[in-house]
């Protein structure tokens, strides 16, 4: 038995649903109940060689869970049209949260009738959307939203991200990099259209493979590893080795610089700011 058309009011939410850590098998299950049989959400290596970096749930399954919300808030039955929009994907170990709210409520030929909007977001989001702006892809969002970028390289790093000028009101937020604020920003009021970059340093700590306070210490370490090695490999008769070692050493070398030219240097991400 669901909530009655009486004791319902606009604004009114049920409880969230959360979902997950999501796994495959769920999407396996789906795939088996719709008969949406597409490779890209239950074989890893079809869904590789497409460029995803895993299976991806299908958008009907998260359309499924926000459904069933709905009916344990309102009861089995209680809906008459469902609507929905494909915003991002979600991917094995995501979790997914499940909102609602009523945003109007009226009678029609003695029915009572109410308009819900609901969602769907994973770990990497609250109230956000993929949107195009002047034929750019980027981020829309009410609160927050995140990017997992690739930045294999012990290099120095910046966050270079593109912002829209386009804005109804003033915005001043954060810029985050695994939890550490690296910059804010504000965006004025505007109408015009307009892209721009605004570039963000992102700390030694936070680069791969750094050691942090530690990368001294370490350092030394490594130094007086390698000199007792090497003096121990040039009495005899080890001279082999040596050489062996060597040869060795300068192959990993060259090899390590030709993959840190191929790597990302800088991380760039695009945004839009939301419209309210």
């Amino acid at each position: 038995m669901g909530a009655s058309f009486q004791s319902i009011k606009v604004g009114d939410a049920p409880a969230p649903l959360v979902c997950g850590p999501l796994v495959r098998t769920q999407f396996v299950r789906y795939a088996g109940a719709s008969h949406d049989f597409n490779p890209n959400h239950h074989d890893e290596v079809y869904a590789q060689a497409n460029g995803n970096k895993a299976v991806f749930g299908m958008g009907m399954l998260a359309g499924g869970y926000c459904g069933r919300l709905l009916t344990d808030w309102l009861g089995d039955g209680a809906l008459r049209r469902l609507r929905i929009r494909f915003a991002s994907r979600f991917w094995p170990g995501d979790v997914l949260t499940c909102t609602a709210s009523v945003t109007a409520r009226r009678e029609v030929e003695g029915e009572g009738l109410v308009d819900c909007e609901f969602s769907a977001v994973n770990q990497q989001g609250e109230d956000t959307t993929v949107v195009r702006t002047d034929g750019r892809p980027g981020r829309r969002a009410g609160k927050w939203f995140s990017y997992d970028l690739a930045a294999n390289t012990p290099q120095p790093l910046a966050l270079v991200v593109t912002y829209n000028s386009d804005t109804r009101r003033a915005r001043t937020f954060e810029v985050q990099v695994d939890g550490q604020r690296v910059g804010t920003q504000t965006i004025p009021e505007s109408s015009e259209s307009r892209f721009f970059d605004v570039e963000y340093a992102v700390p030694r700590e936070l680069a791969p493979w750094s050691l942090g306070k530690f990368g001294p210490a370490v350092n030394v370490i490594a130094i007086a590893w390698c000199a007792l090695i090497t003096i121990m490999f040039i009495l005899p008769p080890n001279e082999l080795v040596l050489w062996t070692m060597v040869a060795f050493a300068i192959g990993l070398g060259l090899g390590v610089r030709r993959q840190s030219r191929r790597s990302l240097i800088e991380s760039k991400a695009v945004a839009t700011p939301p419209h309210s």
